[in-house]
């Protein structure tokens, strides 16, 4: 199972996340201590280079309220590079947005 853990640069708003690929799910921890458990919508996995061992990992989901309207939503990005001797994966780069919008 790939799991990623994301560092971001400046963890002023997000602390960090645990990207879940097989369980299709994120975790992210915000700077002030809360966290959201996200089950994406859906993940794309595409290989970056000929070799098998760059792949592009992308993902996408949203949590609703009770009455459907939208709380959250996240879309997540990374660079996988695999290691040909042992198959571990690490992440090299990539992106990490959460959108709340303006309540309805």
């Amino acid at each position: 199972m790939w799991v990623c853990n994301l560092v971001p640069v400046d963890g002023s708003a997000i602390a960090g996340a645990v990207f879940a690929i097989n369980d299709m799910t994120l975790q992210v921890s915000y700077a002030d201590g809360t966290v959201d458990m996200f089950t994406l919508d859906s993940v794309n996995v595409a290989p970056a280079n000929e070799d098998g061992t760059l792949f592009i990992v992308s993902g996408g989901g949203s949590i609703y309220d009770a009455d459907g309207n939208l709380v959250e939503s996240v879309s997540v990005v990374v660079n996988v590079a695999v290691d040909e001797d042992t198959g571990a994966a690490s992440v090299t780069a990539g992106n990490l947005a959460v959108t709340i919008p303006p309540p309805p």
